[in-house]
């Protein structure tokens, strides 16, 4: 199940977010709730049997009329059952309605397991930023775009 994601769901966020990137944790709790107060970001949460087991955080930009993904995070234990495509099909759909011409995101450009996956689902390479992440040793993003079509 897909729903929209409360503040009560802020600490399993967190906790995801750190498991898969050993992002701190206080400033994962900063953006989680900067962006559920934000009327500009969309954060989703998936949901299996009342456990949290993914989230996104997207943006539409009206100015240029695309959608922005910042993040698509599926817990440990999830990843590989759909839970992810379920995510993405949701940010797809939501884009349709809201008549983007694209929807851009990006991944850290050694992560082939995110990158096969984004391909898989349409996504092609729209470009690369060197020294994009502040942690990790792989500082390059990979910027990736799909065309959301009718």
């Amino acid at each position: 199940m897909i729903r929209e994601a409360r503040p009560e769901d802020m600490e399993a966020c967190v906790e995801i977010q750190h498991s898969l990137f050993g992002d701190d944790k206080e400033k994962c709790r900063y953006y989680f709730k900067k962006n559920i107060k934000d009327k500009d970001f969309t954060t989703l949460i998936a949901e299996s049997q009342g456990k949290i087991t993914g989230l996104t955080t997207f943006q539409y930009r009206r100015w240029n009329n695309i959608v922005y993904a910042y993040t698509l995070y599926v817990a440990k234990g999830f990843q590989g059952k759909g839970t992810g495509s379920d995510l993405l099909s949701e940010i797809l759909k939501r884009a349709r309605a809201l008549k983007a011409r694209k929807i851009f995101l990006d991944t850290i450009r050694t992560n082939k397991k995110a990158i096969d996956f984004y391909k898989k689902k349409g996504f092609k390479k729209a470009g690369s930023i060197s020294d994009y992440y502040k942690i990790g040793k792989c500082k390059d993003a990979l910027i990736l775009s799909l065309d959301v079509k009718g």
